[in-house]
């Protein structure tokens, strides 16, 4: 029993970095980068589940409007191409490389995230 609620606040955790994520970087970066619009969300280059590493990395944020964001996961190919071109090939190495890192999604190092988050 004590294993699950260890699990319940590792998952509420994640869910409130994902969260805490979403309102840093939104302020930080108010023009989605394909079109200029006004951001309405952080777009994970990596997904969430892809990466541990890569999830609360602002490297791995993309500044996306509503509509470009939509249009990415409705499949249109130029909204990648555009986040490509814009952000380079050595970007694109280095998370390529990244997302590869290891790293285990325990309370400790949750909460040290959060840490660096929210300085």
């Amino acid at each position: 029993m004590k294993k699950k609620k260890k699990k319940d606040k590792r998952t509420q955790l994640k869910r409130d970095l994902d969260k805490l994520v979403q309102e840093i970087y939104v302020r930080k970066y108010p023009y989605c980068l394909v079109c200029g619009g006004k951001t309405s969300e952080m777009h994970h280059f990596i997904s969430r589940g892809g990466s541990l590493f890569l999830r609360y990395d602002e490297r791995n944020l993309i500044p996306l409007c509503a509509r470009c964001h939509c249009s990415h996961h409705c499949g249109n190919v130029t909204i990648r191409a555009t986040i490509l071109k814009k952000k380079g090939q050595k970007w694109l190495e280095s998370i390529y490389r990244d997302r590869r890192k290891l790293m285990k999604d325990t309370l400790e190092n949750l909460r040290s995230i959060e840490g660096k988050l929210r300085t």
